[in-house]
């Protein structure tokens, strides 16, 4: 049997991949004051508890759009719903969907500054 298909991408072709990253924002420690450490009334310095030593604190989640550098598709998975053809793309048995994956680093990039205009903010 001879499958011929019209994707828009092929297996061996490099592509940046758009995903969806979250980062956390983070800002120094109050109970520390940043140093990392708190002076206990034996005048022993210890870790902060809150802070755990990292002298900073998460205060609040960023989702932001990213692209990851090319990298080559393995394979091509074909879907037929309601008479028309979904491809999935297989990238390192990882799936990716056609309209997160450019050709190009400036068209991948584009694509996340356009996501990026409703950036979400968590607090």
């Amino acid at each position: 049997m001879k499958i011929t298909i019209d994707a828009k991408f092929d297996v061996g072709d490099k592509v940046y991949t758009v995903v969806n990253r979250e980062y956390w924002e983070r800002t120094k420690c109050l109970a520390c004051e940043g140093t990392g450490k708190v002076l206990l009334l034996d005048n022993t310095y210890y870790a902060c508890p809150n802070c755990n030593g990292h002298k900073t604190v998460a205060t609040s989640k960023r989702t932001v759009w990213d692209y990851i550098d090319a990298e080559s598709i393995d394979g091509i998975m074909i879907k037929k719903c309601n008479n028309k053809y979904k491809y999935s793309y297989d990238i390192y048995c990882e799936m990716f969907e056609e309209e997160d994956l450019f050709l190009s680093d400036g068209d991948a990039q584009a694509e996340c500054n356009k996501r990026n205009e409703n950036t979400i903010f968590t607090y």
